[in-house]
């Protein structure tokens, strides 16, 4: 017999009781095969807010919210809600994402449309990154940056690192964005011959790599944190050109600095001042895990700094903080169902 899920069956049983924020997301799914940004904007937020004696849930059409946040939608449906709200005076908080928004040959997408409609009908639009922030100013007067979350669940655990004979890089994110690690596919042959690294890729199915040898670990939301512990060294190479790469949150390198995996990267913006090591090119790939995987004391400064950098920075009492503030600002003086 399938077990319910416990977040969705914990948030039927609020289908009666007053609450005061609704989240609306186009697609619900169980809490462990829900995106990741659903995951730390939505369904942890609910969890956080109810701890902090919030009432919120997910958005049910029949109720009257004090407010709701609209979590990266952009389906007809959610422009006619966003619309039926902005009129009936409802504050409307839309967490916009958009990597092609200022992409002018892509400027009549129906998805880029769809998310400038509800933009018009939003209090607030919040973004997860400094640059999309930036162009969504360009549509909006108020826009905040509120990164995304990282659950408890990644501080209980913390990699021990040790001398061995075989580290394991580790790659970990959607198997179809597993290609990018093509972009240091000279470096990780290299590194492989000379040192007999062992890349294991976590992701929903495996990437089907065939440019070198790799373990593949089936993702799993609830294991992912011990999952992690399986690596030492995190790699996530991007290629860089392309109007959308720039645009990408922190999330994608602070799973593995949670558990004190020190991470290497290429230079997006959002990983520009933190703890992970950002590389330009080959030779700045090669120097960087060649230190790295030759000196266990170097991955344990590395780890310990990037697992405090996002403990300080990433915490979900903290974020959950900045979104408690915005429900506050939004809803004062305003009356829930």
């Amino acid at each position: 017999m399938k077990i319910p899920d416990k977040f969705l069956w914990h948030d039927f049983f609020k289908l009666f009781q007053k609450c005061d924020v609704g989240f609306y997301i186009d697609d619900i799914q169980p809490y462990d095969r829900a995106m990741a940004s659903i995951r730390m904007r939505c369904y942890d937020i609910i969890e956080y807010f109810e701890k902090c004696g919030i009432r919120a849930e997910l958005y049910k059409p029949f109720k009257n919210y004090k407010a709701v946040i609209f979590t990266k939608t952009r389906s007809d449906r959610a422009v006619e809600t966003a619309r039926k709200l902005h009129e009936k005076g409802v504050p409307v908080y839309y967490e916009a994402y958009c990597e092609y928004l200022e992409d002018e040959s892509r400027k009549d997408d129906w998805e880029r449309t769809n998310i400038l409609k509800i933009v018009e009908q939003a209090q607030v639009v919040g973004t997860g990154s400094s640059q999309q922030a930036e162009a969504f100013s360009k549509y909006h007067p108020k826009v905040l940056m509120i990164p995304e979350s990282v659950h408890d669940d990644f501080f209980r655990v913390e990699k021990k690192h040790e001398e061995k004979e075989r580290v394991t890089l580790v790659y970990c994110g959607y198997s179809g964005k597993a290609k990018d690690t093509l972009c240091i596919r000279e470096v990780l042959l290299k590194l492989q011959e000379k040192y007999h690294c062992r890349l294991l890729y976590i992701c929903e199915k495996d990437p089907k790599l065939t440019d070198f040898e790799y373990d593949y670990l089936e993702y799993k939301q609830s294991e992912i944190p011990s999952q992690l512990l399986q690596g030492d060294i995190m790699i996530a190479p991007r290629p860089m050109e392309g109007i959308g790469q720039s645009a990408h949150s922190f999330t994608k390198v602070a799973y593995p600095l949670a558990v004190g995996l020190p991470a290497v990267a290429n230079p997006v913006p959002s990983y520009v001042g933190t703890p992970v090591i950002l590389c330009r090119n080959d030779e700045e790939w090669t120097e960087a895990l060649t230190r790295l995987i030759t000196n266990v004391e170097e991955r344990r400064k590395v780890g310990k700094q990037g697992r405090e950098y996002v403990k300080d920075n990433f915490s979900l009492q903290k974020i959950g903080e900045e979104y408690r503030k915005l429900i506050d600002d939004m809803t004062v003086g305003r009356k829930g169902c």
